[in-house]
């Protein structure tokens, strides 16, 4: 089924990210492609697990911007792993305005939305090679295959293959506090308040289950 993004729906993300509803942003996004491109989908949900610290791939991130920081603490930014996050939300988002202005329907491919997180890490941070979703786009750039990005994701899988509890639990956002919200693709766990910020997600759209 066709769908054409608009500036309506640019607005709408940034102000989930202004508001600090990262993992809501994606959430919106995912509900505009949906039917469109799975692919999308699965990226797109995985990195709603990745913003909101969920998860096997949220864990995963942790560890690689962990590794990623303690190796350039000159270039991290200050403001920590919330800032970098945001701004990669942002980078998604400056993605599709920039097909809008080409006159294009504004749904990204799962390449796309990779190298947009890429161009983040890349382009402000000047750490592409510390990127750990290098590991997802060496088929577009075999160069990254022995970056330091692709090298800390594969560690980060295999302490979380063994047991490591990293990230946010499900547990951890319990009570009258919040509410479940489950799809046919995924489960999310978000306040009741008026902010109704994303906390926790679990996807069933990706081949890897926790």
């Amino acid at each position: 089924m066709p769908v054409q993004i608009t500036q309506t729906d640019i607005i709408a993300m940034n102000a989930l990210l202004k508001k600090g509803d990262r993992g809501g942003a994606y959430l919106y996004y995912y509900n505009l492609i949906k039917d469109v491109d799975r692919e999308a989908v699965s990226q797109i949900l995985i990195q709603a697990q990745i913003t909101t610290y969920s998860g096997f791939f949220g864990g995963a991130a942790m560890i690689g911007n962990a590794i990623a920081n303690n190796s350039n603490p000159d270039k991290y930014p200050a403001e920590g792993l919330d800032k970098f996050s945001s701004d990669i939300v942002q980078g998604l988002i400056d993605a599709i305005a920039k097909e809008l202005s080409a006159n294009q329907d504004g749904v990204l491919t799962k390449e796309q939305i990779q190298l947009a997180d890429h161009g983040v890490w890349e382009n402000k941070y000047k750490m592409g090679d510390y990127f750990p979703g290098n590991i997802q786009i060496v088929a577009q750039d075999p160069t990254v295959l022995a970056t330091p990005g692709t090298l800390a994701a594969v560690l980060a899988g295999s302490q979380l293959l063994l047991g490591a509890k990293i990230g946010n639990e499900k547990s951890k956002f319990s009570g009258s506090a919040y509410e479940r919200i489950e799809t046919t693709d995924y489960i999310a766990i978000r306040e009741r308040s008026s902010n109704k910020i994303v906390c926790n997600l679990k996807d069933k759209v990706t081949v890897f289950k926790e």
